[in-house]
């Protein structure tokens, strides 16, 4: 048998894997490992980071996907090149090349539907970190103070 990971959520959860666990049980013997659930640390930052643009939807009366994209473009995409992340640097180099050429709406445009396209699960734990920190002091420096949830504080 191969080893088998529950994650007790709910009453209902823990019910269906006593009842999984004991059918199994009558065919061979098993071991249980009861541990504490911890989340995979690049899946808590991003659980922070959309809180985050969330909150500062909110005080500010735009749209999260707003946010989102503002963020993106600000901080994402200078460590999308700096670190040629997904081979992004000559992508990037191209569209520049168009606002230098003074192809503006062009450059938007392009600009605009790869900051939609790129996401930070591309980013390691450490981008991601870097990401989240400047996310963190633009929003400070604007009068935002983030909520930083005490299950999510080792993100940072």
């Amino acid at each position: 048998m191969d080893k088998q990971h529950y994650v007790i959520s709910s009453p209902e959860v823990m019910a269906n894997c006593l009842a999984a666990i004991a059918s199994e049980s009558q065919k061979t013997v098993l071991a249980v490992t009861i541990a504490e659930h911890k989340e995979d640390r690049s899946q808590a930052q991003r659980r922070l980071q959309y809180m985050w643009y969330t909150q500062i939807a909110k005080d500010q009366g735009h749209t999260t996907k707003y946010i989102r994209n503002f963020y993106m473009r600000k901080f994402a995409l200078q460590i999308f090149y700096r670190d040629d992340i997904n081979s992004s640097a000559d992508t990037l180099d191209a569209i520049k090349d168009l606002k230098a050429k003074g192809m503006s709406q062009h450059y938007e445009a392009l600009l605009h539907g790869f900051v939609e396209n790129i996401t930070s699960n591309s980013f390691n734990v450490s981008q991601n970190k870097e990401y989240l920190d400047s996310v963190n002091l633009h929003a400070t420096n604007q009068g935002i103070q983030l909520r930083v949830p005490e299950d999510l504080r080792f993100c940072l």
